[in-house]
């Protein structure tokens, strides 16, 4: 998936969690939750960094199709 976003033009958090079946349900081990920590850390900063976005009004100015299909 994160190929497929950065394709797409969107901004990726530097750390992904993935977690096996081992990761839940395991009090003694605490990895799961530490990258979920540092992953939530990074995206607060990304998202704290950035400049409020303004509403678009989809009705106000319409993209026409051809220019969608044109990727421009």
């Amino acid at each position: 998936m994160r190929p497929l976003f950065a394709y797409l033009g969107s901004v990726v958090v530097p750390t992904a969690v993935y977690a096996a079946s081992s990761d839940w349900g395991n009090a003694t081990d605490q990895g799961l939750a530490q990258r979920m920590h540092r992953a939530g850390r990074e995206l607060a900063a990304l998202v704290e960094g950035r400049p409020a976005a303004r509403p678009v009004d989809l009705f106000e100015d319409p993209t026409p199709f051809e220019h969608l299909l044109r990727g421009t």
